[in-house]
């Protein structure tokens, strides 16, 4: 399978992390910063691809957004930071 094409179907942190290790680079990434990064990414695809509109793939991406299918993202100023110095 293509590394593109990896990453753009599952858009998984571990599929990063596959490719990136085939490249022969490691990279460990412990559990609460892999669903920090699988959230901020759930976050990202919802505002460019959905128009900032929650599908069903909140409740496994982004379960601690507390967001129900149909709501709309917002990202406040106490979320934007959070993100912004992760």
């Amino acid at each position: 399978m293509r590394f593109d094409r990896l990453t753009s179907e599952t858009m998984r942190v571990s599929a990063h992390c596959h490719i990136l290790k085939t490249l022969g680079i490691l990279l460990s990434i412990d559990a609460a910063a892999h669903e920090e990064l699988s959230e901020l990414n759930y976050v990202r695809n919802c505002l460019l691809h959905r128009g900032g509109i929650v599908d069903d793939g909140v409740a496994t991406e982004a379960p601690n957004l507390g967001l129900a299918t149909g709501a709309s993202v917002h990202i406040g100023q106490a979320s934007y930071l959070a993100y912004s110095m992760q």
